[in-house]
């Protein structure tokens, strides 16, 4: 027996998202709005659950002082450099 997803959760209520579906689900924009359910998401913390994986030197590979900014973001804008870090 499947709910409709506006069934669920009471009025004026905040469902949370715990992940996507996988396969396609139709939710009935109309009854969701007259439940008065706020559905809400967003992107996971990656840096939290996945420490070993992210490497912030693969991706900040150019130095410059914050004096030069505008030469970072020429370098970024040419593709010299991927990200530019800028330092104090």
């Amino acid at each position: 027996m499947r709910a409709s997803a506006a069934k669920l959760p009471r009025g004026r209520s905040t469902p949370p998202a715990m992940s996507a579906p996988r396969h396609v689900v139709a939710v009935d924009g109309h009854e969701l709005f007259l439940s008065q359910v706020g559905p809400r998401g967003g992107a996971a913390p990656g840096h939290r659950f996945l420490p070993d994986l992210i490497r912030p030197g693969r991706v900040f590979d150019l130095i410059v002082p914050l004096a030069q900014v505008t030469e970072g973001y020429r370098a970024m804008d040419e593709r010299r450099a991927v990200k530019a870090h800028l330092e104090p």
